[in-house]
């Protein structure tokens, strides 16, 4: 039992119910009395414990493993850029299976696997806050809606800034190569499949989600959200593809990928936020969780006005 001073970090409620000679409530007897008994004393207890929020800056569902000096940490854009020297230890990683850290990877916060799962710790990795067993996150499915037929597709640049036919592969096949760039307006876009090769550049304008069915991969290249806020940029996966993520340029958003693995293999910094059915961090990934995506409402807060109307939305539960 914690002293008044103390309760606020309490982690469980303790519930005494009782009824009692002393309280002057026993409970009366039936059967017994022909013993002499006419009245007894009951006393139950039980203790609720709370495990602790599964969330912050990588949720893998079925395994989450960083390699080469990866780390995790946080801060909060609402109240100004990332710098490391004011960077705060809420880099939370979640899994229902285990936890993962090799050659001198660092959770800067809590690293919580799934129930009856651990925290592997090899080559002085290590973890700043909890290990416990803190549940099993799940993630919806990415719900499209009628996002295949109302969105901003209609906004994008017939060519890139090279003068070259984005969709050359089919009408919702997003591929850039050889240092091409292009800009979407903010907005909402649906594609089968999003590939950026050899130095090319997909930047946003404003808020902006991005939907795709089928293949993700990012090599090479980079996705730019010049306002370095992660709410801006979204990228919502249905498929069960592997994602992979080999930028030369730091990244700011979200990937939710509830189906797929996602393998990020740059040594680029990212801001945000990760969610996916599994994930793994090479070559000295730098996660930062952006905090102020505690607030988001991934169903209401990420709708983006747009000139279509919108219609589409996706759910989260942590």
């Amino acid at each position: 039992v914690l002293a008044p001073a103390e309760e606020a970090n309490a982690d469980s409620v303790r519930v005494t119910a009782q009824r009692s000679q002393a309280r002057d409530n026993p409970v009366s007897l039936f059967f017994m009395r022909i013993m002499g008994y006419e009245t007894s004393d009951v006393r139950v207890m039980a203790v609720s414990y709370r495990m602790g929020p599964c969330g912050g800056g990588i949720i893998g569902q079925k395994k989450v493993t960083l390699n080469s000096s990866s780390t995790t940490d946080s801060y909060n854009s609402e109240l100004g850029p990332y710098s490391p020297a004011t960077a705060n230890q809420n880099g939370d990683v979640c899994s229902c299976g285990d936890i993962e850290l090799n050659s001198v990877s660092v959770v800067k916060g809590d690293a919580r696997p799934g129930p009856d799962k651990t925290v592997i710790l090899n080559n002085s990795s290590y973890v700043t806050g909890s290990t416990n067993p803190g549940g099993c996150p799940v993630l919806d499915d990415v719900e499209l809606g009628d996002i295949a037929t109302n969105n901003d597709n209609g906004n994008i640049p017939a060519v890139t800034d090279g003068g070259n036919d984005p969709f050359e592969d089919g009408p919702y096949d997003l591929v850039l190569n050889n240092g091409d760039s292009i800009t979407l307006p903010g907005g909402r876009y649906y594609f089968n499949s999003v590939v950026l090769n050899s130095s090319s550049t997909l930047s946003v304008a404003g808020p902006t989600v991005i939907y795709v069915t089928g293949e993700f991969a990012v090599n090479g290249s980079g996705i730019m959200n010049p306002g370095l806020n992660p709410q801006d940029l979204v990228v919502m996966i249905s498929s069960t593809l592997e994602v992979q993520l080999n930028s030369s340029v730091d990244f700011s958003g979200v990937i939710y990928a509830p189906n797929a693995h996602v393998v990020n293999n740059s040594s680029v910094d990212f801001y945000g936020s990760i969610m996916a059915e599994e994930v793994t961090l090479n070559s000295s990934i730098e996660v930062h969780y952006d905090e102020s995506l505690d607030d988001v409402d991934y169903l209401d807060g990420l709708q983006i006005a747009t000139g279509s109307g919108g219609g589409a939305s996706s759910t989260l539960v942590r």
